[in-house]
């Protein structure tokens, strides 16, 4: 059953992965669409959080545990055997021995620039390695394996994970990820389109992202044993047919789910991963700062809340 809020509610939850994105592909990670857009994430998520600081927006930042450990150690996997290393099939490639391609593939200088930034972000989990359910190689057992990984190496750097993003936004083992001291997820529920043939599914997912059409809100619900928080909105790169979204629809779409978060006593759930902002930062940080600036708008005048999800779990009742 879903729970409406005392007030609106503003949440962004940033899927935190760089290579490790593609990891669960056959391909050659150096093919995919994002490649390029992965080597400009640093710069860019510096500037994201500059402009969070500017008017205090606070965010989930959910990041893959591999992402944040000394290559060194994880090439010996001796620090995490529980670990199923779905990518290992990357890891033998000679390119790991240059710092360009390394660099794709560990970040944890991430880590630290998000807990030094003056707003309170959350930190939350990506999984430990991008453990994608239903694709090949995917058991229970692993990701039973794979959670308690991410939990351990939390704690060795001080983190407690309350949050959980499912990779892909693959729901799935919600039990499990309570048993491991998940307090609250994200689900990504299907589109009003999704069960249309594909011509016309396909022709309306472009219509919609080119208008100023509203977009939808949500309510928390409680999901075996944990908060599940739907997403609203995804926060899309400028790729592909992507780019010919202009950034008056995109601010005008953000401000009118704010708008009716406020009005509804709802959740205006945004989402995106780094490396969409990455693929033109000047141009996507402006609709991003415009959306900010109304968040702390509406935050000072009381018609809406900015939290983190694991902050929005910790004020919802649980019985």
């Amino acid at each position: 059953m879903s729970v409406q809020l005392e007030k609106g509610a503003f949440l962004c939850s940033i899927d935190t992965e760089l290579a490790w994105g593609s990891a669960h592909r056959e391909k050659d990670p150096t093919e995919y669409e994002h490649w390029d857009s992965y080597g400009r994430v640093r710069d860019t998520i510096e500037r994201l959080l500059a402009l969070m600081d500017r008017y205090e927006i606070r965010a989930t930042w959910a990041f893959v545990g591999r992402l944040l450990i000394d290559p060194r150690d994880d090439a010996q996997t001796s620090l995490y055997p529980e670990n199923p290393q779905p990518a290992n099939v990357h890891h033998t490639d000679s390119r790991f021995s240059e710092a360009e391609y390394l660099d794709r593939w560990y970040a944890p200088e991430i880590l630290e620039m998000v807990k030094s930034a003056r707003s309170d972000h959350e930190i939350g989990s990506h999984t430990f390695s991008h453990l994608v359910f239903n694709e090949l190689g995917y058991s229970d057992d692993q990701f039973e394996q794979d959670l308690a990984a991410a939990q351990k190496h939390a704690e060795a750097l001080g983190v407690s994970l309350k949050s959980l993003i499912f990779p892909k936004n693959r729901v799935a083992n919600v039990a499990t990820a309570a048993r491991h001291g998940f307090t609250s997820f994200r689900s990504v529920p299907e589109s009003r389109t999704a069960k249309l043939p594909s011509v016309p599914r396909r022709l309306l997912q472009r219509l919609d992202a080119y208008l100023p059409v509203p977009p939808d809100v949500s309510y928390p619900k409680r999901t075996e044993g944990l908060w599940e928080l739907p997403a609203t909105y995804y926060y899309r790169h400028a790729g592909g047919w992507a780019r010919w979204q202009t950034n008056m629809v995109r601010t005008a779409k953000l401000k009118a789910g704010l708008k009716r978060a406020a009005s509804r006593n709802a959740m205006f759930h945004v989402w995106f991963h780094p490396y969409d902002i990455a693929s033109a930062p000047d141009m996507l940080l402006k609709p991003l700062e415009r959306t900010f600036a109304e968040v702390a708008r509406l935050r000072d005048a009381g018609k809406l809340d900015n939290l983190t999800m694991g902050q929005l779990s910790e004020s919802l009742p649980v019985s």
